[in-house]
Parts: C-alpha cells; sequence; structure tokens
C-alpha cells in the first residue's frame, strides 16, 4: 500500500500527481448531469467537480478506483490484477485492528438538532429522470458486532427523504442484517451506526466486499483487514451525537445515528413498492424500491473543505471495489484444494462483481485431471452469489474476456463440460431469480484434456525487435488503438514484450 495513501484527498492527489485526475471547474447540475458525465467518462480518468449548481463551495469525487490496474498500483499488488486474491489472503495473514483517536479530522465541524439537513449539508445527486429520488452511494455503513467487538463496514443505498433520516436497504446476507435482527431478540430498539463518506481507500473497498462467502464471515473484523492492507491501523474516533457508535477519523463526511429496527420506510414517495424504478444497481440493470429500515441521523460531522465521494453503482468504479474480496474468498477456498494445480481467479468485468468468476488451472499429472472440477464447485461455495464458474488452462489470459471467451468456444465439448446445478442461492438482487434468491448455477470446463494437450498447442512466433522497423511514437500510437484482444494476443504469443523493445 502507498504509505501516503489514507483519505479521499491524498487519493486525488495521487492521482493529479500520476495524470489519471480530470479536473471538472465548469458548472455541473447535480440533477442527472453530473451523473451523466461520470457515467460517459465511464473507464477514464478520476474525476473531482469542483463547482456544483445550488453548493457553493462543494466538491465531489468520482471514479476515484477507476481501473484494476490503478487498484493494483495503490495496493502495491504484485504479479499483476489477476493476482489481486492472492494479495488479499497474505496480508490477511496479519490483521492490524484499528486505532482509536481522540481528535479526527472528521469531526472539525459538528452539525446536530434542528441545524440537521442532509441533503442542504452534502451535494447528493439524483443520477437519472427514472430514480424515485435521490441516493446516497457512498455511505459506508459501520456497525460493532456485539459477540466479537469486530467492525463490519458496508455499502447500502440510501434516500435521504427527510431532513434528518433516510431509508437504508440492507438487503439479506449483509452482516448489517443479522446485527439488527440479534438486536431484535434482546430487544434493543436503537442499533447505533455511523454513515462514513469518502474514508481511506482500503475502508471503501472493504466495504465493497460482499458477506454472502467464507472470507469474512459474520463477526469478521473488516477494520483489521483494511488496516493489514494499508500497512497500519485505520483511525477510528467515538461519535459526537450517539453512545456506541464509532466514526472513520479521516472520512470526509459521517452521518451518526441509529438504526431502529422496529420503524421500516418505503424508498419512495410514491408509485408502488416493487414496482417504482431507483437507481442503476451493480448488475446493470434499474433498481426497484422497497420497504426498508430507517436510519435516524442524530448529527453530521464532516472536514474542513470536505470531499462528496459519489460512486455509481451501474459502472466499472463499483465493479472494481467489489471484485478484489471475491477473488479473496475464492482463490483461499481454491488454494486449499490443491495449491500447485490452481493458480488464481479473476472476476471479468461482465461478470459484474458477484456474479461468476474465472480460475486458471494448471494440470501438470494425470492425477491432476478433474480437480478443476472440484475448484469450480469450492468457488460456488465461496461466493454463494456466482451463477457461472468457468476454468480456464495456464494458457489462456483471464482478465481478458475474448481469450476467455475463445477457451470456452474452442476447448469444451458441452456434452461433458458444462455441468448445471438444481437451484442454488444466489443474489435476490438479480431478476432471474424473481426475488427468490435461488437460481440453478453452471460450472464450465474449458480446461483441455491432458492427454489432447498437444493438440491444442496455441501458435508461438518469433520474438523480434520492433524499434528496429517502428519508432516508439508510432508503436505508442498503434498501442492506443488496438482492442484488448489485439493486446493480448500480441503480447501472449511473441516472446518479446512491445513494453521490452
Amino acid at each position: 500500500m502507498l504509505e501516503h495513501l489514507r483519505d479521499m484527498q491524498s487519493i486525488v492527489d495521487w492521482h493529479k500527481e500520476r495524470g489519471s485526475l480530470l479536473v471538472i471547474e465548469k458548472e455541473v447540475d447535480w440533477k442527472y448531469e453530473l451523473a451523466g458525465v461520470v457515467k460517459k467518462l465511464e473507464g477514464g480518468p478520476a474525476i473531482l467537480f469542483t463547482n456544483i449548481k445550488d453548493y457553493p463551495g462543494a466538491r465531489i469525487a468520482c471514479n476515484i478506483f477507476n481501473t484494476r490496474e490503478a487498484m493494483a498500483e495503490m495496493l502495491a499488488i504484485e504479479g499483476g490484477i489477476e493476482y489481486t486474491g492472492r494479495h488479499w489472503i497474505e496480508r490477511g495473514k496479519e490483521l492490524i485492528p484499528p486505532k482509536i483517536v481522540e481528535k479526527a479530522m472528521c469531526q472539525e465541524n459538528v452539525i446536530t438538532g434542528d441545524e440537521i439537513n442532509l441533503l442542504k449539508a452534502m451535494p447528493v445527486p439524483l443520477q437519472s429522470p427514472l430514480d424515485a429520488g435521490r441516493i446516497i452511494t457512498s455511505g459506508n455503513v459501520l456497525v460493532k458486532i456485539p459477540e466479537t467487538g469486530g467492525f463490519n463496514v458496508s455499502f447500502h443505498r440510501m434516500n435521504p427523504r427527510w431532513s434528518n433520516a433516510s431509508s437504508l436497504n440492507v438487503t439479506p446476507g449483509k452482516h448489517l442484517l443479522e446485527v439488527l435482527l440479534k438486536a431484535r431478540k434482546v430487544e434493543k430498539r436503537h442499533v447505533p451506526v455511523t454513515i462514513n463518506i469518502g474514508g481511506p481507500p482500503t475502508q471503501i473497498i472493504m466495504a465493497g466486499g460482499g458477506t454472502q462467502g467464507t472470507f469474512n464471515p459474520y463477526g469478521y473484523d473488516e477494520l483489521a483487514l483494511a488496516g493489514a492492507l494499508q500497512g497500519g491501523p485505520i483511525e477510528i474516533t467515538p461519535a459526537k451525537t450517539i453512545e456506541g457508535a464509532w466514526s472513520i477519523a479521516n472520512a470526509n463526511f459521517v452521518l451518526e445515528g441509529y438504526v431502529d429496527w422496529q420503524e421500516t420506510a418505503d424508498e419512495c414517495d410514491d408509485g408502488e413498492l416493487g414496482e417504482r424504478l431507483f437507481m442503476a444497481e451493480y448488475q446493470a440493470y434499474y433498481g426497484k424500491t422497497w420497504r426498508v429500515f430507517k436510519f435516524v441521523c442524530t448529527g453530521i460531522t464532516h472536514r474542513n473543505n470536505p470531499i462528496y465521494y459519489f460512486p455509481l453503482a451501474d459502472h466499472l468504479e463499483a465493479l472494481n471495489l467489489c471484485s478484489p474480496h471475491v477473488e479473496a474468498a475464492v482463490y483461499d477456498a481454491c488454494k486449499r484444494i490443491d495449491a500447485n494445480v490452481f493458480d488464481t481467479c479473476y472476476v471479468l468485468p461482465p461478470m459484474r462483481s458477484l456474479q461468476g468468476i474465472v480460475l486458471r488451472i494448471h494440470k501438470r499429472k494425470k492425477r491432476d485431471e478433474g480437480i478443476q472440477v472440484n475448484m469450480m464447485m469450492a468457488a460456488h461455495g465461496a461466493q454463494v452469489a456466482f451463477n457461472w464458474v468457468i476454468a480456464v488452462d495456464q494458457n489462456i489470459d483471464i482478465t481478458c474476456t475474448d481469450d476467455v471467451l475463445w477457451a470456452m468456444i474452442f476447448c469444451t465439448d458441452m456434452k461433458n463440460d458444462l455441468t448445471v446445478t438444481s437451484g442454488g442461492r444466489s443474489d435476490e438482487a438479480t431478476p432471474l431469480t424473481g426475488h427468490s434468491g435461488v437460481i440453478s448455477k453452471a460450472c464450465f470446463d474449458a480446461t483441455v484434456p491432458l492427454v489432447n494437450q498437444w493438440s491444442f498447442k496455441r501458435p508461438n512466433f518469433s520474438a523480434v525487435d520492433l524499434g528496429k522497423f517502428i519508432s516508439r511514437e508510432v508503436m505508442d500510437q498503434i498501442e492506443s488503438q488496438k482492442s484488448d484482444y489485439a493486446k493480448t494476443l500480441s503480447r501472449k504469443w511473441t516472446t518479446l514484450d512491445v513494453a521490452e523493445y
């Protein structure tokens, strides 16, 4: 982890230094326009808006985790983006618990009582004309697990429909839901929480991790792993206006308050629940409005000159945030089966972070045959939201969708290599499940049987010194015009990498 990256401002500065920050100084409307700009620039640079309509002096940061390559550089991951899971597992062996501080930047300004107004304090965008309301997409709910003392941090969509309260969508499988259900059993109505916006990068990434997997079971201290990933403790501080809640000390905004498990609220002002569209979700479908929990705000704290962080759910940034934790769970499960045969795993962007994963297998001996099937089953168990798991050979670039598709087309016998299970637990938010959370799952074995590997040897061409024929400037121009698949083919099937000439 780059040591100086401890808050949103330092991430913005880092992008500026590496030339990957776009600063937009012209006025942008928080209603539809800002989200439209962010979506149009998907896959591009990090963005800092400095002139928000109706919010003088406010700043909004978007696309901070713009590429997996940038995240790998930010977190000092060795071996390339496909080895993110390995990095998580290795760092997770030595957790670093959070550190309590008395003076925190997140509490430089404190708003209480009648002065609390969520939409006045923060420039929350309205994303699209079909949305039922404005949505806080960056709210990281921090709650202390009573049984273990560990901290859970997670994203939840929030509609600030009232000046001092917001809907809080807590989906099944989330550990926050377990905390609320356990509070109900002991008749503790108010569960103290904080909503943290724009904190340290590893804390934000931890919030993006799915919880329906084996890597971080209920009670796991997610702030301790975030500390291990950044090489030092995440700093926390007691909330100002409610006892038992903790704030991320380096956050830009913190909403202090509680969730009353007896009180629920509609996510929309009008329209039928389950029918009114609400937020373009990470699956690339619109979500629907539901009756959910209600968060009551007892105080707002923020830094001087704060930055409001605004990630889109239907966006590569959100997928980049969610995928590392998923890859870690699968990496750990498959390595335990056979550390020599399993290489690594990667969630391709079309898999939308939780719907599937690709395993790379290195079969060497006859006894290794078939182990890929066990690993695919293990992957389904490690992350229950998966619908697809694909296994490929060592010669496939698992970060390239086209290369994986090539393996699925040319290296499989659909009669023998596709396994479809009966209904299994998945993601309730996926429309195909009909909100039952149950769906058939697939294992796609695109590895070549060892006895046939000689027939599937891919062409390898001689190494050449391109500098002998083409100037660096021209070569850079050619590379910028290539598709990702063309780059994969030209890199993988010649001995000399373009960067070496």
